[in-house]
């Protein structure tokens, strides 16, 4: 902390990633002689919210994130949104001027994600000790919003699609209860990856979904997706910040409809493996190695 206030006091840009460390330092902050910047990954106040509102203890920490926000959003120069939805939102809540705000979205690495070949998809997914069958990944961090959805593939999607592998990646596997996932001979829990598993695990996968029914910000996993050339199923919610009208290679989905559409793209695969088109990253992504994709600005 005495670390964090010495660099904040002699800095000329003071530049906050998450609200959470403002109220330590903004007694050593000059606003006259130094520029702030919120750089948010999310609505804070909103997330939490939806994550802890109990009428009790959650609730309290709840308003007490509102006030940090609140008072950060227009203690600084400007704030940075990653989408656009994020941005109303700032507004809406905290009155923050539209002027005040810009938005940065988020972007992938579109020359380490690359659409793959059939021949090679079966390879990789002999390497990763995956059925040789029509294969859907989800991958999210250990986050209520995350494990929500991964629940719900665990216990009501994979067993609609016997027929297809479904792959949990990511450290959502902690909050899962492995007891159950005995039953679900269709699912592939692979805890934390590193950058070349999770490659291999997109390259493994005919599609992706992402079943999100909170959160804030934007899904990064989604960019993932698209860079692998997989067509995309996902909630209004999970595809939140992103220009769908600008790739036909996300399908939004409401909570009773993801079995019918992806058995419907997973029939329709020709019969020589051509089951992973990259449409949708050819109209999203632009070709530079880091790139940001698909939003309303």
């Amino acid at each position: 902390m005495d670390v964090a206030r010495r660099e904040a006091a002699g800095a000329d840009v003071v530049i906050l990633s998450h609200p959470w460390v403002f109220p330590l330092v903004r007694d050593v902050v000059d606003r006259q002689k130094q520029i702030v910047v919120y750089d948010s990954h999310n609505v804070e106040g909103y997330l939490r919210y939806t994550l802890l509102d109990d009428g009790g203890a959650g609730t309290d920490i709840v308003k007490e994130v509102v006030k940090i926000e609140y008072e950060l959003c227009h203690f600084s120069d400007f704030t940075l949104a990653c989408s656009h939805e994020d941005r109303e939102l700032f507004n809406r809540l905290y009155a923050v001027p539209f002027e005040k705000m810009k938005v940065v979205p988020n972007g992938v690495f579109t020359k380490k994600i690359n659409p793959v070949s059939p021949r090679e998809k079966d390879g990789i997914r002999q390497q990763l000790g995956l059925a040789q069958r029509q294969t859907a990944i989800f991958i999210g961090s250990n986050y209520q919003p995350n494990l929500e959805a991964a629940t719900y593939i665990t216990d009501w999607l994979a067993p609609k699609l016997p027929d297809v592998t479904f792959v949990i990646a990511g450290g959502v596997e902690a909050g899962l209860d492995r007891n159950a996932l005995q039953s679900r001979t269709n699912v592939v829990v692979t805890g934390f990856l590193d950058d070349e598993k999770k490659i291999q695990y997109l390259a493994a996968s005919d599609i992706a979904v992402n079943p999100m029914f909170g959160g804030s910000g934007t899904n990064i996993k989604m960019f993932d997706f698209m860079a692998a050339g997989l067509p995309v199923f996902s909630t209004e919610i999970g595809a939140r910040g992103i220009d769908i009208a600008a790739t036909g290679a996300v399908q939004l989905c409401d909570q009773g409809a993801f079995p019918e559409r992806i058995r419907a793209v997973l029939s329709d695969a020709p019969d020589d493996g051509a089951r992973c088109p990259s449409a949708g990253r050819g109209e999203v992504f632009v070709g530079n190695d880091f790139e940001t994709a698909g939003f309303t600005c």
